[in-house]
C-alpha cells in the first residue's frame, strides 16, 4: 500500500495536480493564426510528421455538422457552402453551428453519459422517473446558452440555491434502490452505496479523478485519503433521491399553453357525449340506497344473494345500450322478505319533472313467491294509499318482456319500461312483496329524464372509482367550492382526497398557487402526509393528501380569492392508484351561490353505486363511448397527464435535508463508524475544512467553488480535454476520467493547460474552445491515411491527419431519419419509448416492432431506461446508464450489421426514404443520384449510378436505399 505521504508527494511530481501554466505559443515556419496548430504542428516535427492537406468542402461540412450537431447538413446548406467563395466562410458556418439549437442536443448527450443519468431507478423492479426529463432539458438549454463553465458545475451541485432548481438533477442522477430493508446492516450499507455513487460520479466527472478508491483505505495512487473522501461525502449526506418543486422554464410554460388550447378543444369535442353531473338516469340498486339514505327497508334487513350473470340480449324490451347498463350487480342481489301487507321497501327518488322508468329483478322458475308489485306514492306517505298507483307487476318467474326464466337458473331479468310519469321529489316508489311472509329479489331501478318529446341521451355515470372522478355542470359563478364525503369504503375508518381540483375554462382555480384557500372538517392531527393544505396544492399522492382522520364523513372546501365562473369539479384518492382503502361511496358538490346558500350542483346520486365497489375501476370505459369520441377520450386523458406533469412543477433533482454527524468508517463498514469528520474536499489540493454544523446547502455551495476556483488544477484540464475527445475521438489524455497517476499521460500537455487557460480567460466558455479547435487547421486536415505517418502514430493520436470514427448510435439513427425526411425535431419535454413497455409485477422493456411518427424525435429524447439499451441502435456501444461512461468503445460485432440491415425500424425509414426520392424525382438515373446525396452529401460517381440503378430497377428502390443507409460512409465521421 502507498501510504499518506507517498500519495501526498505526487501532489508535487505527477503533471496534472502541479499548476496549470499557460505555455508560450510555438513557433513553426508555417504557423496560423490559430494557436492550436501551432502546438499540434510542434508535436508532429518531434516525430518528423507533418499535417495532411486540408480536406474538401463537402466533407469537411459533413464532418463539422456530425461533430458538433450529430446530425448531417442539408443539401442547401452543403451548396450554400460550396458556393460561398467568401476568405471567412469556414469561420462563419462554425459560427453558425455552434449557435445552432441542435448544438446544445448533441453535447447533452455527452455529459449524460458522463454522470450516468437515466430516466429509471435501476435495480430489480427498475421503475420509471417520469419527471427526470427537466434535467436533461437544462443541459441542452445550458450548452445552447453557452452557460459559464464554473457556474455550471457550481449548479449542479447547488442549484437550488442558484435559482436553478432543477440543475441538482445532476446529484439524483444515478441508480437507487428504493427496495428497503428493516435490517440495519442492509440498510445503512445501502445508504452508503448510494452517497458512494454521488461521490464518484463527482470524482471523475468534474475532477477526473477516482475518489471511489478512498472508501476503504487511502487511495494507493492519488493524493486523497479515505478522511478526504469521508469529508465529500459529508458535503453530500444530506441528499436524498426524489422530487421537489423547481420553477417553470420557458419551454414548460408556452407547453402547457398549448396544452391548455388543446384540453379545451377536446372537452368541446366531447361535450355531447359525456355525462353532466345533475341530468340523466338515476339508479337505485338493491341494499345500497339504503346506505345512502335514499331508500328504507321495511321488516328485514337487505340480505344478499348470488346469482350468475346473465346471458346476453335476455330480454326483447331491454333498453341496454351505450347509455344504460346490462347488469350492475356483479350476480348479486338483496331479497326482501315481507312482514304483513307492508312495502318491504321504500325508495325516494328525489328527482323533479318528466322520467321514464325501468325495473329488474332476479328472475328464477326454481324460486318465487308470486308477483311482486312497483307503487308509485305521491305523497311520499304509505298510509295514505288514494294517491298510489302500480307502475308495474312483476312476475318473478320470467324475463322482463315477459320470456320464461332459463329452467334451472337464476338469472338477472333485464330492464323492463314501467311507463313515463311526472315525478316531484316526495313521490316514492313502493315495493311490495306477493304477499305476507313472500319474498322479492330485486335489482335495479333507473329513472331517465325526459326533456319534452325529445328525450336526451340519457347517462348512467360510472362507479366512484380510487384514482379519478369528474363533476361536469353548467358553469356559474361562485368563490367556494365544497366536497362533502358521506360514507366510505365498507371497514375504513376514515376518508382520504388527495386533490380537490375546481375548473374555469380549463384553468384550475382552486390551487394554493392561484390563491385558493382550503378548509375543512378534518381535526388536525399529527401526519406527514394528510393535512388541509394538500388538498389543493397541486401535488398528487397519498403522501400530499387530506384525510377525514377517524371518521367516515367529512367535508373539504376551498376559498377563491374572487368569484369564479366554473363548470367542473375533479377528485380522487390517489390518481396514481397508489391506494385503493377509504375511498368514498358517497358525497356531494355544492357551491355558495351570491346570495350565501350553498347549491348542490353534484353528487353520487346518479353515479353506478359502489355496494359491489371495485377499486381502480376507470372513470370511463372508452368503449361504452360512440366511436368518434372513443379517440377523442384517450387523446383527452393523454394531455391531461402531460398538463398535470408540467403544471405541478414537480421533478426529479433530489431532495434536501440536513445530515447528522458523518463518520470515517473503518474499510467502509457502516457498522464500524470511526472518528467524526467534518465536511470538506481533498485536503493535499488545496481544500479548506468547513465547519461540522454548516449548514447541508452551504456545503455544497462550498464544494462548488472549490472545484471551479482558478488554481485548481484539474476541472478546468477535465472538461477542455472532453471536449478534445468528442471532437477527434480521443482526448489529450486518453482516460478522460482518470487524470491521476494510474492514468494515461497527455499527447500534448502543454496544449492541454494552454486550452485550460483560455477557457478560464474567456471566461470559462466552452463554445470558445469548441470555436478555436473546430475552426484549426488541425480539424480540417484530410483523413486520409499516410504509410508514413501510420507507422509512427497508428491511432493518429499526435493529430497528422483528421482520426475518422464511426458516428455514435443516437447519431447514426437521427441520420437515418432526416435521410427519410421525418425527423421530428420538437424540443424538450416528456421524452418517447425506444420500448414496448409492458406492466406486470415489475415493467418489463421488450423491443418495438412497430414504429411511427411519435418514435422519430431525436434519440437524445427517447427515455433512457437503465440496464436497457435501445433495441436497434443500442448495440452501437450506447451504454446502459448504470455506471459513468467516460468514453464509448467502438466494437464491431455481426448485431450491428444485422440490427442496421433487417430490423423493421431500418426496413420503414428506407421505404420512408424511397417515397420521398419518388416523390420529388422521375426516371431511374436521377432518383440514384438524389438518393446518394441524401446519404453522403456528394454526388454519385458515373459507375456508382449505373450499378445503382440496375440494382434498384432490379430490387426496387427502398431496397437501395437500406444499402445506402447500411455503408460505412453513412454511418463515419468523414
Amino acid at each position: 500500500m502507498i501510504l499518506l505521504a507517498s500519495a501526498t508527494g505526487a501532489t508535487e511530481t505527477h503533471w496534472s495536480f502541479r499548476p496549470v501554466k499557460r505555455a508560450p505559443i510555438p513557433v513553426a515556419d508555417d504557423r496560423t493564426a490559430n494557436p492550436i496548430d501551432a502546438f499540434v504542428h510542434a508535436r508532429l516535427q518531434e516525430q518528423g510528421l507533418k499535417f495532411s492537406p486540408e480536406a474538401p468542402r463537402e466533407v469537411l461540412i459533413r464532418r463539422l455538422y456530425l461533430v458538433a450537431l450529430g446530425l448531417p447538413p442539408s443539401l442547401e446548406e452543403i451548396n450554400a457552402f460550396l458556393a460561398d467563395s467568401h476568405p471567412d466562410a469556414w469561420d462563419h458556418l462554425v459560427d453558425r453551428v455552434l449557435a445552432s439549437p441542435h448544438f446544445g442536443e448533441r453535447w447533452a448527450q455527452h455529459w449524460i453519459d458522463i454522470i450516468r443519468y437515466a430516466e429509471s431507478d435501476g435495480f430489480e423492479g427498475n421503475p420509471l422517473r417520469e419527471d427526470a426529463w427537466h434535467y436533461r432539458d437544462y443541459l441542452i438549454e445550458s450548452f445552447n446558452d453557452d452557460a459559464p463553465y464554473n457556474q455550471f458545475v457550481q449548479e449542479q451541485l447547488a442549484g437550488d440555491a442558484m435559482h436553478t432548481d432543477v440543475a441538482t438533477g445532476y446529484l439524483v442522477a444515478g441508480a437507487c434502490d428504493k427496495v428497503t430493508t428493516a435490517d440495519l446492516p442492509s440498510m445503512l450499507t445501502q445508504r452508503q452505496d448510494e452517497l458512494a455513487d454521488i461521490i464518484n460520479t463527482t470524482g471523475t466527472a468534474l475532477l477526473g479523478l477516482t475518489l471511489g478508491c478512498a472508501r476503504c483505505h487511502d487511495h494507493k495512487f492519488d493524493p486523497v485519503t479515505q478522511q478526504d473522501y469521508y469529508a465529500i461525502q459529508a458535503v453530500f449526506a444530506g441528499v436524498r433521491h426524489g422530487k421537489r418543486p423547481i420553477a417553470a422554464s420557458n419551454f414548460v410554460a408556452q407547453r402547457i399553453g398549448e396544452l391548455d388550447t388543446h384540453t379545451a378543444e377536446l372537452w368541446r369535442e366531447l361535450a355531447d357525449h359525456l355525462p353532466a353531473s345533475r341530468e340523466g338516469a338515476y339508479v337505485f340498486l338493491d341494499d345500497n340506497s339504503i346506505w345512502s339514505g335514499r331508500g328504507v327497508a321495511h321488516n328485514q334487513p337487505a340480505e344478499q344473494v348470488a346469482y350468475p350473470k346473465p346471458p346476453k340480449d335476455n330480454a326483447p324490451e331491454d333498453p341496454a345500450t351505450v347509455h344504460l347498463p346490462v347488469e350492475v350487480s356483479g350476480g348479486h342481489y338483496a331479497r326482501w322478505h315481507a312482514e304483513g301487507n307492508n312495502p318491504v321497501m321504500t325508495y325516494r327518488p328525489l328527482v323533479r319533472g318528466r322520467h321514464q322508468l325501468f325495473v329488474s329483478w332476479a328472475a328464477s322458475q326454481m324460486y318465487t313467491d308470486g308477483p311482486a308489485r312497483y307503487v308509485l306514492d305521491q305523497d311520499g306517505n304509505a298510509e295514505t294509499t288514494a294517491d298510489q298507483r302500480v307502475l308495474l307487476t312483476v312476475d318473478q318467474a320470467e324475463l322482463a318482456g315477459g320470456a320464461p326464466a332459463p329452467t334451472g337458473e337464476a338469472t338477472w331479468s333485464g330492464l323492463q319500461k314501467a311507463g313515463v310519469y311526472d315525478l316531484e321529489p316526495e313521490n316514492t316508489v313502493l315495493l311490495y312483496a306477493a304477499g305476507p311472509g313472500a319474498h322479492v329479489t330485486a335489482d335495479l331501478l333507473v329513472f331517465r329524464s325526459v326533456p319534452g318529446d325529445h328525450p336526451p341521451a340519457a347517462w348512467i355515470r360510472p362507479k366512484i372509482n380510487s384514482r379519478r372522478n369528474v363533476e361536469i355542470f353548467p358553469p356559474l359563478k361562485t368563490q367556494s367550492v365544497r366536497l362533502t364525503l358521506l360514507a366510505t369504503t365498507d371497514g375504513d375508518d376514515s376518508i382520504v382526497v388527495d386533490e380537490l381540483e375546481v375548473f374555469s375554462e380549463n384553468r384550475n382555480v382552486a390551487l394554493a398557487s392561484n390563491g385558493g384557500v382550503p378548509s375543512s372538517s378534518g381535526a388536525p392531527f399529527n401526519s406527514d402526509a394528510h393535512k388541509t393544505e394538500f388538498i389543493n396544492d397541486g401535488q398528487y399522492g397519498n403522501e400530499r393528501s387530506w384525510s377525514s382522520w377517524g371518521v367516515k364523513t367529512g367535508w373539504v372546501q376551498v376559498d377563491f380569492p374572487k368569484p369564479q365562473t366554473i363548470e367542473r369539479v375533479e377528485w380522487g384518492r390517489a390518481r396514481s392508484g397508489s391506494h385503493r382503502d377509504r375511498v368514498p361511496t358517497r358525497y356531494r358538490v355544492e357551491v355558495m351561490l351570491e346570495t350565501g346558500r350553498w347549491k348542490e350542483v353534484s353528487s353520487s346520486e346518479n353515479r353506478l353505486p359502489s355496494c359491489a365497489f371495485r377499486p381502480g375501476q376507470p372513470e370511463l370505459d372508452p368503449g361504452k363511448l360512440p366511436e368518434v369520441a372513443q379517440g377523442r377520450w384517450e387523446a383527452l386523458l393523454e394531455t391531461q397527464r402531460q398538463e398535470k406533469t408540467f403544471r405541478e412543477g414537480l421533478a426529479y433533482v433530489g431532495r434536501f435535508e440536513h445530515p447528522g454527524p458523518t463518520h470515517v468508517l473503518n474499510r467502509g463498514d457502516a457498522m464500524q463508524p470511526l472518528a467524526e469528520v467534518a465536511p470538506g474536499a481533498i485536503e493535499s489540493l488545496g481544500a479548506g475544512g468547513m465547519a461540522p454544523d454548516t449548514p447541508e446547502q452551504q456545503r455544497r455551495i462550498a464544494l462548488g467553488r472549490w472545484i471551479t476556483r482558478s488554481d485548481n488544477p484539474l476541472a478546468a484540464r477535465v472538461v477542455v480535454n472532453r471536449i478534445w475527445q468528442h471532437v477527434f475521438g480521443t482526448g489529450i489524455v486518453g482516460t478522460p476520467s482518470d487524470f491521476g497517476t494510474a492514468g494515461s499521460p497527455p499527447t500534448h500537455p502543454q496544449l492541454l493547460d494552454w486550452l485550460a487557460t483560455e477557457l478560464v480567460n474567456s471566461a470559462w466558455s466552452l463554445k470558445q474552445v469548441h470555436r478555436m479547435i473546430l475552426t484549426s487547421q488541425t480539424f480540417r486536415q484530410d483523413n486520409r491515411p499516410r504509410a508514413k505517418a501510420l507507422a509512427v502514430d497508428a491511432d493518429s493520436r499526435l493529430l497528422w491527419r483528421f482520426p475518422p470514427r464511426r458516428l455514435e448510435g443516437e447519431a447514426i439513427r437521427d441520420s437515418i431519419l432526416v435521410a427519410a425526411d421525418v425527423i421530428d425535431y420538437a424540443m424538450g419535454g416528456p421524452g418517447f419509448s425506444g420500448h414496448d413497455v409492458q406492466v406486470k409485477v415489475d415493467i418489463d422493456f421488450l423491443p418495438k416492432e412497430v414504429y411511427g411518427p411519435e418514435d422519430f424525435r431525436r434519440m437524445i429524447y427517447m427515455t433512457r431506461i437503465r440496464q436497457e439499451r435501445e433495441p436497434v441502435f443500442g448495440i452501437f456501444d450506447c451504454p446502459d446508464n448504470t455506471q459513468v461512461t467516460a468514453s464509448r468503445g467502438q466494437s464491431t460485432t455481426p448485431l450491428q450489421a444485422l440490427n442496421l440491415a433487417n430490423s423493421s425500424f431500418m426496413v420503414g425509414q428506407s421505404k420512408l426514404m424511397a417515397q420521398r426520392i419518388e416523390s420529388s424525382r422521375s426516371g431511374s438515373r436521377n432518383r440514384v443520384e438524389y438518393a446518394y446525396r441524401l446519404a453522403f452529401g456528394r454526388p454519385a460517381d458515373r459507375l456508382e449510378i449505373d450499378a445503382a440503378v440496375e440494382f434498384s430497377d432490379q430490387h426496387e428502390l427502398w431496397m437501395l436505399c437500406r444499402a445506402l443507409l447500411n455503408t460505412n460512409e453513412f454511418v463515419l465521421i468523414p
